[in-house]
């Protein structure tokens, strides 16, 4: 996660996590799905682009993503039964102070839209009443200190943002202030009134970092909340609540190059009596037979090359001649060919087509021995823990 956002996107990052943590935490979820075969059968061509479905088995709410082409990657991304994907979706931030209630997992919602200005302040209003109970999003300004030594380079920045709150409810009295305790009012119970809406915004965003981690310093809700539209005749409400976004922003030194990373592991590798390592023809994993009491032994599964090919080999138990060499050839095919001699004789000629694995050795009435006779390459990780990742500076 970088600790300043880029100069060039930073309002809309800003505007788009607020909008997204809104959603999460408050918009209305449509039907749930049992589990992820389910949700990829929900006809989205009926429902809205950003449309939230809280799936059971998964304890999370996916989002509709009308536009996505992402690969299919289960549980992550669900293609959809129309256009599109759902997105699997996850944040940092929790709904108010409470570290078990990530707003990813929250199951109903209270709002029927989230809304980001764009530009028509009449259209924008509009729309906030027509799909009333809604939050709208509305960054009416930055300021930027310089926070560096140079001109053009980090900047401590300040968002002044406006979270509008819309409501209604029909009854008289102060229902639609405070809200209703009849569920059919809403299809929720209790029901927000606008002072509880704007509390809302509130509770969920105060001292965050609206799930950009180190990009953000908090989320201040310093300022003033107002009720700045009252028609008492259609029993509507709109709000307004102060939140500034305190963060840092940076102008990247693009000609920079960027710090180096590799992730490495080491192998053990050898090849017989010094010889060039054959990268035609070598052990890949497995393949050795463990000292061991008793004449019965087993070379342990893996892969070998030959002449390129890489052959997957699950040997059989063998038992053992005792007080012999015994070398072991292997064929395209997989199949392991014993031949045992006298201890310390010359080896035994090799079968065509064949590659010679190792030999292993026994006394009177143990496998005392084993040695590759090919090259190998296998894996230390069991002992190293490899990978690891090493790191440069520019």
């Amino acid at each position: 996660m970088p600790k300043a956002l880029d100069i060039r996107t930073a309002t809309t990052d800003v505007q788009d996590a607020i909008v997204r943590a809104l959603e999460l935490a408050y918009l209305r979820r449509y039907p749930e799905a049992a589990d992820l075969t389910a949700l990829a059968l929900v006809d989205s061509e009926k429902l809205p682009d950003r449309a939230l479905v809280y799936v059971q088995s998964e304890g999370v709410v996916y989002r509709l993503s009308k536009a996505s082409t992402l690969s299919v990657a289960l549980p992550d991304i669900v293609p959809a039964a129309g256009n599109g994907r759902w997105i699997r979706q996850t944040s940092t931030m929790t709904m108010g102070p409470n570290y078990f209630a990530p707003i990813y997992r929250v199951r109903y919602g209270v709002v029927n839209a989230v809304e980001a200005f764009q530009g028509d302040m009449s259209e924008f209003l509009d729309r906030l009443m027509g799909q009333r109970p809604a939050f709208g999003v509305e960054v009416i300004e930055d300021d930027l200190q310089l926070r560096a030594q140079r001109q053009g380079s980090i900047y401590d920045a300040k968002w002044k943002v406006i979270i509008h709150a819309t409501t209604f409810n029909y009854r008289h009295g102060s229902d639609a202030l405070y809200g209703s305790d009849v569920a059919d009012d809403s299809g929720i119970a209790s029901e927000r009134g606008i002072y509880r809406l704007m509390g809302d915004a509130r509770y969920l965003l105060a001292g965050t970092d609206l799930g950009l981690g180190l990009c953000i310093k908090f989320a201040s809700i310093d300022g003033n909340g107002r009720l700045v539209e009252k028609q008492l005749g259609q029993r509507y409400f709109r709000g307004e609540i102060d939140l500034t976004v305190h963060g840092t922003v940076q102008i990247l030194d693009e000609d920079l190059l960027p710090a180096w990373s590799a992730n490495i592991e080491r192998f053990d590798t050898g090849t017989p009596d010094g010889r060039p390592f054959d990268r035609a023809n070598f052990v890949a994993q497995g393949m050795r037979i463990t000292p061991q009491p008793g004449l019965m032994g087993v070379p342990a599964a893996g892969v070998v090359y030959m002449e390129s090919q890489p052959i997957s080999v699950s040997p059989g138990l063998h038992t053992f001649a005792a007080n012999r060499d015994t070398y072991r050839d292997l064929f395209p095919s997989g199949l392991l060919v014993y031949t045992d001699t006298e201890v310390g004789a010359q080896p035994p000629t090799q079968p065509a087509g064949s590659l010679r694995i190792g030999v292993t050795r026994t006394d009177a009435s143990n496998i005392i021995g084993d040695t590759l006779l090919c090259s190998y390459r296998l894996t230390s990780a069991p002992v190293t823990g490899d990978p690891f990742t090493a790191e440069g500076g520019t």
